[in-house]
């Protein structure tokens, strides 16, 4: 009786909480992922000026999401490769993501107030442009293009390789870095930093997200 005293409250929670990143992808991710394409200027701005109370779920879940869907994607690219590896790999933009958030909250607290939880939400949105990239490499490999898993960890072989595929390919990548520009560009605006100011830290900023997310790699890579 006791342990059942015991385990009952846990199993309920863990219930709870895959009950969360159910209706997450019911009826959340949607709303989110339109909003991101059909309104990216006005509906990112007021996400962020009035967040939902479950923002922080949704937050972590998203750094989830992208983690999954490159760990898929390094097996659906090479899938000989160890797992440690694909492990390794898929923190690679859930890193970028987490300096997104960091730069994003040091902006905030020298010009106001910043509350770093509510930080993720920015890193989570981030996810969305950044996840359909490892998306974007799949469908490619399924189409019989000769896409390896290096790609995935390295933003300038995947510059590389799909510039050699078409230009076309090429200039996904731009308008993935236009698409994380713009999300902390209304991340920054909604706390009340200057247009002006969010203009042109905004797409600094991502390029130091990558930067730092590359040089932290480096350093678990040894």
């Amino acid at each position: 009786m006791e342990n059942q005293e015991e385990t009952t409250p846990q199993s309920n929670e863990t219930k709870s909480s895959l009950d969360e990143v159910k209706n997450f992808y019911k009826e959340d991710f949607k709303n989110i992922f339109l909003t991101v394409f059909t309104n990216p200027i006005d509906g990112i701005y007021n996400s962020f000026k009035n967040p939902s109370p479950k923002a922080y779920t949704q937050s972590l879940i998203l750094f989830l999401t992208v983690f999954l869907t490159y760990a898929l994607g390094f097996y659906i690219l090479d899938s000989s490769i160890e797992m440690k590896y694909i492990i390794k790999g898929s923190f690679y933009p859930l890193i970028i993501m987490l300096m997104i958030t960091v730069i994003s909250f040091g902006i905030k607290s020298i010009s106001g107030k910043a509350d770093f939880k509510a930080e993720l939400l920015t890193g989570g949105l981030a996810g969305i442009p950044i996840g359909l990239f490892a998306v974007f490499l799949i469908l490619l490999k399924i189409f019989g293009n000769d896409i390896n898993a290096a790609v995935v960890t390295d933003p300038f072989a995947a510059f590389l390789v799909l510039f050699n595929i078409g230009k076309f390919f090429g200039l996904v990548l731009v308008y993935i870095f236009i698409m994380l520009v713009n999300v902390l560009q209304q991340s920054l605006k909604a706390s009340g930093t200057k247009d002006s100011m969010a203009f042109f830290l905004s797409p600094a900023s991502i390029i130091l997200a990558f930067y730092l997310a590359f040089k932290v790699l480096e350093f678990i890579n040894g």
